[in-house]
């Protein structure tokens, strides 16, 4: 009697303590994530471990359609949400637009879908997606263009919720959309594939008609979607994305698989480098483009640094002589190198072209300058190595943080009308730890400190980074490298593991450009023809939605990023970055496009995994009304300058080492 007491006690309170837990009849709770699931009269809530709402099911709405919901924990922070549609008794054949909509129960404080908005892109400039509707009416935006299928992502004062879907059946997809209001905050879902109620197609050509695909229900047929809840409390304001985005990887993760060896690249990209030489003017072009007459010709657009990345390009090339001796190299870059020296702050010039076409000063150029300190700093090292030293080099690096450190602000920001745009000041902050490095005076880390206070503020505040290239004011990926580099090194330096907190940071930020699904290729298309993958490709800005290489500068940093933490997630990323950077690199024969054979090592700049396209060149696309697959026809040198650089890197060629290579089989030859 009492032993069945004594249980009957130990009963009632672990009843009261499920009560007190606020655990009732008809909830579930995820695993260790503090939130639950309450099923009551059909109506599907979320609740916190104070039993406060978190956000509902909203339930489907229609005359024609009725609909099922399940919704489960799927692993910490995360909930599994089905819904099956079927039409209602007596409904005939008809077409249909499903919706699923999960309520947030907050006002939005903070919002982003991954390559698309920002806040609502308030500080962007040009034709993009600015806010949330267009007229009143929500913008609709294709899983192909999220990034990750469905993405959402919503911030209260208490939680975060972030949404994404199984696509299921490309060929009706599906669209999403965010809906924020007084008081409460909508992540949608819609099928089948829409973009509403306009779309951005071509950059700075306007919003184009909008447009939705048909998806048409049979009586007794079934339509299943499924969906992913990831929630978590706020820690720390408009970084909290990082949740969805790292569930969304596990969930869509594939281990990557590069096209070329490393091998190979190197001996393309030194092929396609030297192809870029301008004799004349003893410097490296940018690109090759089409002369409308099916050929290829250099463009010239001298840069030291960001894209015609001259430094990286000289430097390969004496990197190349003390590898092959290879004479000709060498004469490359060090004429080039003392080109860019003889035209270098500080020297009159009678040239207007602009601030990419010669050293201009701080103020115009910070972008170039900035990677001339490393380039120069990396030149001085092989050029003594050559047996050629310049003593010029290493002086040039110093000057150049010297008149950093001349005209930085108080507050540590950089003076000048470009260093003023957004945080393209913050390209002095590596350049001005190599000084550091190279000289051991202080003077250099303390105006890198203050740099990175300043911008990483922005960054706080702002919830994203912008302004950082030459070309473009507008949210992107570019503007991260020089500070996540920075965020590394100076944890390096310094061992203040607040440096390591912000490495991370930046790096989930980057992550947020990082496609994470493998989109189709679009039969016949360019894509399709060099079989491209898009899992681990990164897109290039809000203003800019085409996959690029860029991110190659993002791997040195992510690998150390995952030592120093033990997080093999930044390794994954690392490898996905060089993996997709692989594809799409011509042997010489490749003939797409309409054009004539491309030239050994060459590679577009930028792809349309998504409905976008950036005219240059001759600007030919496979569908001009619905670009995806086709490509910018711009065959730019920056891509073999970053993984030359990268190859150079013993650490990380034993990295490129571990991924499986699968070539392209038989020749390539594309055709519209």
């Amino acid at each position: 009697m009492k032993q069945l007491l004594f249980l009957c006690f130990v009963f009632l309170a672990l009843a009261v303590g499920r009560c007190f837990a606020g655990e009732l009849p008809g909830t579930s709770r995820p695993q260790g994530s503090g939130y639950r699931i309450e099923t009551r009269q059909q109506a599907i809530t979320i609740l916190d471990d104070r039993g406060a709402l978190v956000g509902r099911v909203l339930p489907c709405s229609g005359d024609a359609v009725q609909a099922d919901d399940v919704l489960e924990p799927a692993g910490e922070c995360l909930m599994r949400w089905k819904r099956s549609f079927r039409l209602k008794e007596g409904q005939p054949k008809q077409r249909v637009r499903l919706l699923m909509d999960f309520e947030s129960a907050h006002a939005c404080r903070y919002a982003m879908i991954p390559g698309i908005s920002w806040n609502g892109n308030e500080k962007d400039r040009g034709n993009v997606y600015h806010g949330f509707t267009h007229q009143g009416e929500p913008w609709s935006f294709a899983w192909h263009r999220t990034l990750i299928p469905g993405a959402t992502y919503s911030e209260g004062e208490r939680h975060t919720v972030g949404l994404f879907a199984d696509v299921g059946d490309p060929k009706v997809g599906l669209a999403c959309s965010l809906i924020p209001s007084a008081d409460t905050t909508i992540h949608r879902l819609i099928f089948p594939e829409e973009e509403m109620p306009k779309r951005v197609v071509i950059r700075n050509g306007g919003l184009n008609p909008g447009r939705a695909s048909v998806l048409e229900l049979n009586p007794g047929q079934v339509f299943t979607a499924t969906t992913w809840l990831v929630l978590h409390p706020v820690e720390k304001p408009r970084l909290g994305y990082r949740f969805l985005l790292d569930a969304a990887w596990k969930h869509f993760y594939k281990a990557p698989v590069a096209q070329r060896s490393k091998d190979e690249l190197y001996e393309f990209s030194v092929s396609y480098v030297q192809a870029l030489w301008n004799d004349r003017a003893k410097k490296f072009g940018l690109a090759m483009a089409s002369d409308g007459h099916g050929h290829w010709k250099p463009k010239e657009l001298f840069d030291m640094g960001w894209t015609c990345r001259n430094g990286d390009a000289a430097n390969a090339m004496l990197t190349d002589y003390l590898r092959t001796k290879n004479k000709n190299s060498l004469d490359m870059g060090l004429a080039c190198l003392d080109g860019w020296a003889a035209q270098a702050i500080g020297q009159p010039t009678t040239k207007t072209q602009g601030p990419s076409e010669v050293f201009r000063g701080l103020a115009h150029d910070i972008n170039n300058l900035s990677e001339a300190v490393d380039e120069f700093f990396n030149a001085h090292d092989l050029a003594g190595r050559c047996g050629q030293p310049r003593s010029r080099y290493r002086e040039l690096g110093l000057a150049i943080c010297d008149e950093a450190v001349a005209n930085q602000q108080p507050d540590g920001r950089f003076a000048g009308y470009k260093a003023d745009k957004g945080a393209i000041g913050a390209n002095m902050i590596p350049a001005l730890l190599r000084a550091y490095d190279m000289s051991k005076n202080t003077r250099y880390l303390q105006s890198a400190r203050s740099a990175m206070e300043y911008y990483m503020a922005m960054f706080y505040q702002d919830g994203y980074l912008w302004g950082a290239s030459l070309d473009t004011v507008s949210i992107d990926k570019e503007t991260v490298f020089p500070l996540l580099a920075g965020a590394v090194r100076l944890y390096e330096i310094t061992k203040e593991k607040s440096y390591l907190t912000q490495a991370e940071e930046l790096a989930w930020y980057h992550s947020a450009w990082q496609i994470t699904q493998s989109i189709p290729n679009v039969p016949g298309s360019l894509m399709d023809a060099i079989h491209y993958e898009t899992f681990g490709a990164t897109s290039v800005a809000t203003v800019h939605m085409c996959a690029d290489s860029y991110s190659l500068l993002a791997v040195a940093p992510l690998m150390k990023l995952a030592r120093y933490t033990g997080n093999d997630r930044w390794r994954e990323r690392a490898v996905a970055i060089w993996a997709t950077s692989t594809y799409g690199i011509s042997d010489g024969t490749w003939q797409m496009m309409g054009q004539g054979p491309r030239p050994r090592g060459s590679q577009d700049e930028t792809l349309n995994f998504t409905d976008w396209n950036y005219h240059i060149g001759r600007g030919l696309n496979l569908d001009r009304n619905n670009p995806r697959g086709s490509s910018s026809e711009w065959l730019t040198i920056w891509p073999s300058a970053m993984r030359l650089e990268i190859l150079s890197n013993p650490e990380l060629r034993s990295l490129i080492d571990t991924i499986p290579v699968r070539p392209l089989p038989g020749p390539v030859k594309q055709e519209y």
